[in-house]
């Protein structure tokens, strides 16, 4: 840590709050394309508050910011929930493409996940995208014991959801998210050079995408991701013949990951704070959700 030029840290800030921005353009265009009228103020602050959530498995936790838009804008939890699905969607689908940029870095084993993750993405995008084979599937769940009550729920998330997932949103997206994702990358190549390390951005992006998929089934991606990133800072061959040691490789990731993970629950948990007053009764609006849903049979 004594070695590390502390006066790097703003730059590596500034880049990972430049990903939160750009991810919050893709939420925005996600809410116009759903027709969600929202005020971009107050996008803002549910986006920014949503990353408090990202120590979740995959982030899939950032769900809570459909329970503050449903506060602060009455936009129905089950049309703006697909819209933190795909923002999750897409960011998967852009790590794998800055991943694969990187593939002649890859060993067999390695490749083999990374195609697997690959595919995985390309059946649910065209399973989505077939509306025949999607209302297929929701009709067989309507008649299940206990999602059947949903019905009404899925039916509107699947209009939401096919209509995120449409070749040109799905484009534009992943556009961003690829713009997003490789901000967080250049700052691994900045935090790794000035520790003298050899690996070119396109090497550096390549172990900080595919180290963030690996860790994605993790809270945060804590112990997967890191693990993976201090191996992949050892490598001769990822890092151009200049690996970093052991331990400077522990005190590299450690750096990447309180400038990206723990900033981002930093950023989510002030901003949170600072307008508890605009997500008040948020709890409260479940609990009767909740309560109407057990009595009805059906969601709001």
């Amino acid at each position: 840590m004594g070695r590390f030029p502390w006066g790097w840290a703003p730059v590596l800030l500034a880049l990972a709050f430049t990903n939160y921005v750009l991810r919050f353009f893709k939420w925005d265009y996600y809410l116009r394309r759903i027709g969600a009228s929202v005020p971009k103020g107050d996008s803002f602050i549910v986006f920014l508050s949503g990353l408090t959530m990202a120590i979740s498995p995959g982030k899939i936790g950032e769900l809570l910011k459909s329970v503050f838009l449903r506060q602060v804008s009455g936009v129905p939890l089950a049309r703006s929930m697909p819209i933190v699905v795909a923002e999750r969607l897409t960011d998967f689908v852009a790590l794998v493409i800055i991943s694969f940029l990187g593939i002649g870095f890859l060993a067999g084993g390695d490749s083999a996940m990374l195609f697997a993750v690959a595919g995985v993405l390309a059946a649910f995008i065209l399973s989505v995208s077939n509306r025949r084979v999607s209302l297929f599937v929701i009709s067989l769940l309507e008649r299940a014991p206990l999602v059947g009550r949903l019905g009404h729920r899925l039916h509107t998330a699947y209009e939401s959801m096919a209509s995120l997932l449409a070749p040109r949103p799905l484009f534009a997206a992943t556009a961003l998210s690829v713009a997003a994702w490789m901000c967080e990358c250049a700052g691994m190549y900045l935090v790794v050079r000035l520790f003298d390390g050899g690996a070119t951005l396109p090497a550096a992006s390549f172990v900080y995408a595919f180290g963030t998929i690996v860790g994605a089934v993790a809270p945060g991606g804590l112990g997967l991701t890191d693990g993976t990133l201090v191996a992949m800072l050892q490598n001769d061959a990822v890092m151009s013949g200049a690996p970093l040691a052991r331990g400077v490789a522990g005190t590299a990731t450690m750096i990447i990951r309180m400038a990206t993970l723990w900033f981002a629950v930093l950023v989510g948990g002030i901003v949170l704070l600072a307008f508890q007053k605009r997500f008040a009764g948020a709890e409260s609006m479940l609990d009767a959700g909740e309560a109407s849903y057990q009595k009805s049979g059906r969601g709001r």
